[in-house]
């Protein structure tokens, strides 16, 4: 005979619906006529929102890691806010940093003056419309948007 296993503390295995059965209750003709009252009920406008401070500098290179020149003649002219470069390296102080185990990335801005309120817009739509939560000494987006906040920077020339 077989022996007997004690099986302690184990659950069933989650069922999971097959595509065929998604794609049958999602193109029902109730599920159809349910979603387009909801969107007679409550119209979603899209509202396209638009950077008050153009880029305009295009660097010539940059390097693997992100690097890029600061424009030569300086920033923009009319900027409320400025970002100044590290001293070492003369990197842009845009860092990502990881919370929950790694399931979780924050993108931090820091070395910022200026009009913290206009930066704080101007970011949140670089970011596709995140939410900037604003900390002493810096500003976190949820997400990942380094490579898009470091564009932008040098950009305006910072």
């Amino acid at each position: 005979m077989f022996p007997r296993l004690a099986l302690v503390g184990t659950t069933a295995p989650l069922r999971v619906a097959s595509q065929r059965q998604i794609n049958r209750k999602l193109k029902h003709p109730a599920t159809i006529r349910k979603l387009v009252r909801k969107e007679l009920a409550n119209p979603t406008v899209e509202k396209v929102r638009t950077l008050k401070y153009e880029p305009t500098y295009v660097p010539e290179k940059v390097s693997f890691n992100g690097w890029s020149p600061a424009r030569p003649e300086g920033p923009l002219e009319g900027l409320p806010f400025s970002v100044k470069r590290t001293s070492t390296g003369l990197q842009l102080p845009v860092y990502r940093d990881y919370r929950n185990g790694r399931t979780r990335i924050i993108t931090i801005v820091r070395r910022y003056d200026g009009d913290e309120a206009e930066l704080l817009e101007e970011l949140s739509t670089v970011c596709d419309g995140s939410p900037v939560i604003s900390r002493p000494g810096r500003l976190e987006v949820v997400g990942d948007y380094s490579n898009k906040i470091k564009q932008y920077f040098t950009g305006l020339g910072f």
